[in-house]
């Protein structure tokens, strides 16, 4: 059944297969990652928060950034970028063009902003800080990644805001270790 989906998305005319004109369940929770897009206010801060809700607890439990570590965090963005790429394309003819609901593209965000870096409860919230900055501001060349086409456009831009919120974190952990 979700084959064709796939490949093609959900055209409008396919809607009425679907009770309440929503979405199938996987792409919904995929989309909403785990229906945090349903929060009624601020829903990309809320999806954004899935991250250091995971790793704080992590890091605070003294496990070390080991290379599984390291290089989990960057595949676990690339494998849920695609996935969010594919429901933000199943999702967006029933939702509308990159609607808030759709909270995936900030998690994988969140995940490049802390990929690559030590994981510390102090890195980890700072990135959430400086993700959410660019996310919400969209400095350029930021905003010119919603440009693309469906699923890519929902993702992209906040992919490129994770590559900056990264560097920022890193010219910060910069200045500190210069002190």
């Amino acid at each position: 059944m979700f084959k064709k989906y796939l490949k093609q998305g959900v055209t409008v005319a396919e809607t009425e297969n679907f009770k309440n004109g929503e979405p199938p369940l996987i792409a919904r929770i995929v989309a909403t990652a785990l229906f945090a897009g349903y929060f009624p206010l601020a829903q990309g801060t809320v999806g954004s928060l899935w991250i250091p809700l995971l790793f704080i607890p992590y890091a605070l439990a003294g496990y070390p950034a080991t290379v599984v570590m390291l290089t989990a965090v960057p595949a676990l963005a690339i494998v849920l970028y695609f996935i969010g790429v594919w429901a933000s394309n199943v999702c967006e003819p029933f939702w509308g063009k990159d609607p808030g609901r759709i909270v995936i593209d900030e998690v994988v965000g969140m995940l490049v902003t802390i990929s690559f870096l030590p994981l510390s409860p102090t890195v980890i919230v700072a990135g959430f800080i400086f993700f959410r900055i660019f996310d919400i501001l969209k400095p350029p060349p930021v905003r010119n990644f919603e440009r693309y086409k469906a699923g890519w456009g929902v993702m992209n831009d906040d992919v490129v805001a994770g590559i900056f919120a990264n560097i920022g974190v890193r010219i910060v952990l910069f200045i500190i270790a210069a002190l």
